[in-house]
């Protein structure tokens, strides 16, 4: 994997230039220049970036996560069964331990190089990140990983790809709001991954 192999990752800190980084979303581009460092601060989400090894001034992507739940009560009873169906009877609750992936962006230019029979960094990325949160290093149990995605097909399509599933179908979420959502609700079971 191009991303393990030719990049490390580090926490965000001050000392990293993050100047040259763009990864074509303007709101993504916002949060990393100017809130990332701010919400590490107030412990409300951890930013990470990925450089090249051999010029650490280039940032690859990265990724914020924060500590949340999965909470059954918010969602319909279809969806509810088809989260419980995965569970052991014995241990269904109402919230069950996740991971949120509040951002996560590639730098567009890694964007525009995609090589075919290579995955993208992006799916690197994403590989790395279920990797990391089923792993016996992981320090909590963390069953679900769950993320706000923008409500765009090509979001949609690389969540999806990656396995993410809808928390619910696109009739279902805008059924209580009475307007399409700008994100939608994913969710992927790293039991699957363990």
């Amino acid at each position: 994997m191009i991303l393990i192999d030719t990049c490390s990752m580090l926490r965000l800190t001050e000392d990293i230039d993050l100047r040259d980084f763009n990864c074509g979303n303007e709101d993504l581009n916002d949060f990393l220049h100017n809130s990332a460092l701010s919400y590490d601060n107030a412990l409300l989400g951890r930013s990470y970036v990925w450089t090249l090894d051999k010029d650490p001034r280039h940032i690859m992507c990265f990724f914020t996560v924060s500590n949340d739940s999965l909470r059954l009560q918010n969602l319909t009873n279809s969806t509810q069964k088809r989260i419980k169906s995965k569970i052991a009877r014995q241990k269904h609750r109402s919230t069950y331990p996740a991971v949120l992936i509040g951002r996560l962006g590639v730098n567009l230019s890694l964007k525009q190089q995609r090589q075919p029979g290579i995955s993208s960094i992006g799916d690197q990325l994403m590989t790395f990140i279920k990797a990391w949160f089923s792993s016996q290093q992981n320090k909590t149990g963390c069953r679900f990983i769950i993320v706000d995605a923008y409500n765009k097909p090509e979001v949609l399509r690389y969540y999806e790809r990656n396995g993410f599933r809808f928390l619910e179908s696109k009739g279902e979420e805008s059924k209580n709001t009475g307007y399409s959502p700008l994100t939608r609700s994913m969710f992927f079971d790293l039991i699957q991954v363990s």
